[in-house]
């Protein structure tokens, strides 16, 4: 019997699968934007082009001594135009991996009344 050649032909001679997914581009937005966890912490670095690092702060009740201690945990989040500065609060939300290490976009700032902008 003939057998169709598009069947059997590879992925990358059909142009529309090599075609990315036209909210790809910004990582914030598209169907990969409200899967992940959000986080809330402090910007400590923004040294780096287009990313922040951000220390998340945790409470965790000791195992054995049943006193609640805190843990840090750093993470590199994607800022798009440079708008964060050290000190600040701000939300990040976890996304596709970007690059090696960084895996988290940042939503906003917090303010001290606990709302994101």
């Amino acid at each position: 019997p003939a057998q169709s050649t598009e069947f059997y032909a590879p992925a990358m001679s059909n142009p529309a699968a090599t075609r990315m997914h036209p909210l790809a581009a910004n990582p914030g937005v598209g169907p990969w934007a409200e899967t992940g966890r959000e986080l809330t912490g402090r910007v400590v670095s923004s040294q780096m082009d287009k990313t922040v690092v951000v220390d998340v702060e945790r409470r965790v009740v000791d195992s054995r001594y049943r006193k609640t201690k805190r843990v840090n945990k750093r993470f590199k989040a994607h800022d798009e135009i440079n708008q964060y500065k050290d000190g600040e609060m701000v939300m990040i939300r976890e996304t596709r991996p970007l690059s090696k290490d960084k895996y988290f976009v940042v939503v906003g700032r917090v303010t001290p009344s606990g709302e994101v902008v």
